[in-house]
């Protein structure tokens, strides 16, 4: 029996449980259990946290309300006090259990609610919304009945009292907050307990008007101050604490001099091995003996893929998803995948780190490089004529470029992304690439040729 149970309710969370997760094992008050609650998920959520946690325990639901949710879940605990906790919300440090443990053993207390921090890509409205809301000031409440679920701790015994309103589609926390304030019991607000938490708590409200007050808010929050653009900085997605690998598909065909070209492997697996950020590159070949010679380069090749999925007509994309499955099979589930071509020989250095801190420091699903294009652009229309791309101004200064994305040359994806197939979605950054060589690309033995010759590449 522990002390402290967690509940997490989750709905398709794997980009997120594993930073929650992974945050609770570094806690200084260590007697606790996890109980997941997942509404059926289609993603890796469960697995992934069963990696990290193997004793948690998972309770199923296939309808969600969330104070049924809640609920259910507490049902399956053991704990004296309960810990309500969302998927997306990282503890910010190692004693935030701690903390919540010393204020709801109080006399008196029914609940503590803790902090919630915007991460550095949180939406300005949301950004907003979570500094007004949730200040600096502990405050016992013995009349305010404000309660949040996401970040907050119960006793057992207040809630077999006085369960969650199972039928509410919203605001069960405020609701059970009355009830418990009315019934004479205090709450606690405790600041020092805080999570990162990507999305607000409204929903409404301009934008504009939005960006305006974040604007005055990072002028005068300390907290938001010192969240800048730098690499690291206020933000709990360390690239030393993540698993991120690189993908990098070989093939072998007696009639091409592209596709297993040793100047080239040699090239894209050096520059993802001096990345800082990529803990290995995977290589997956079509054959044992092409492996074998990835694996002398520094790769790992823990699989070879099939026939059907080393044709030239194959999308690549296939075959990353195929070597992520195989990798989630084996029981590794990565959190950012960097798949890579050998076709782009000539990427700049710091690039891959660049994409990786880019996708870790906004709320992007995807982030690619890409090459700014100044030069007037122009899409075919099948009724006739062309549509310029571009802003049809006078002075190359004063054009807004076309941005060329080059996957090839490497791109950043949840695993989400790569499980699905897609290279292009709406939610897409970019890292602008200018250093004209990075854009070359080497698709066939002309290319092969020409690129020699003048760079000093050596075919293998």
């Amino acid at each position: 029996m522990s002390t402290v149970s967690i509940v997490i309710r989750t709905h398709n969370e794997e980009t997120w449980i594993a930073h929650t997760l992974r945050k609770l094992k570094t806690q200084t008050f260590e007697d606790f259990e996890v109980v997941l609650v997942d509404n059926e998920s289609t993603d890796k959520t469960v697995p992934k946290a069963l990696d990290l946690i193997p004793d948690a325990a998972v309770v199923e639901i296939s309808e969600y309300l969330p104070g049924d949710a809640l609920n259910r879940g507490i049902a399956a605990t053991t704990g004296e006090f309960i810990i309500c906790l969302s998927a997306h919300c990282i503890p910010v440090d190692e004693r935030w259990l701690e903390r919540f443990h010393d204020n709801i053993t109080l006399e008196g207390v029914a609940g503590v609610y803790g902090r919630q921090l915007p991460l550095p890509s949180s939406d300005p409205i949301d950004t907003r919304d979570l500094i007004r809301t949730f200040g600096v000031e502990r405050r016992v409440q013995e009349r305010d009945s404000f309660f949040h679920n996401a970040n907050s701790c119960i006793r057992r015994e207040v809630w077999e009292e006085h369960p969650f309103d199972a039928e509410v589609t919203n605001i069960e926390d405020h609701i059970w907050g009355a009830e418990v304030i009315a019934a004479g019991y205090t709450l606690i607000y405790e600041p020092a307990a805080a999570v990162y938490h990507h999305h607000g708590i409204n929903h409404t409200n301009a934008p504009a008007r939005a960006t305006n007050v974040v604007g005055t808010m990072r002028e005068h929050s300390a907290e938001l101050t010192s969240q800048t653009t730098e690499p690291g900085s206020a933000s709990p997605f360390d690239p030393a604490t993540l698993d991120i690998i690189a993908m990098v598909p070989l093939r072998h065909h007696v009639d091409s001099g592209v596709d297993f070209n040793e100047s080239l492997v040699r090239r894209t697996l050096s520059a993802a091995e001096a990345a800082q950020t990529i803990n290995e590159v995977i290589v997956t070949a079509d054959s044992e003996a092409l492996a074998e010679r990835a694996v002398a380069w520094g790769a790992s090749a823990p699989f070879t893929r099939p026939e059907e999925l080393s044709g030239r007509d194959v999308p690549v994309t296939e075959v990353y998803a195929y070597t992520l499955e195989r990798l989630e099979e084996s029981g590794r589930y990565p959190d950012l995948v960097v798949p890579l071509e050998i076709t782009h020989p000539f990427r700049p250095p710091g690039l891959l780190d660049q994409l990786v801190e880019t996708m870790l420091q906004t709320s992007y699903d995807m982030v690619t490089a890409s090459a700014p294009e100044y030069r007037p652009c122009f899409l075919f229309e099948p009724e006739g004529g062309y549509d310029r791309l571009d802003e049809d101004t006078q002075q190359r200064r004063d054009r807004t470029p076309v941005q060329v994305g080059l996957l090839s040359l490497g791109y950043v994806a949840h695993p989400t992304q790569i499980r699905e197939g897609r290279r292009v979605i709406r939610n897409m950054g970019v890292v602008e690439v200018r250093d004209p060589l990075a854009a070359i690309e080497i698709r066939d033995r002309d290319d092969l040729t020409h690129w020699e010759r003048l760079s000093g590449l050596t075919s293998g």
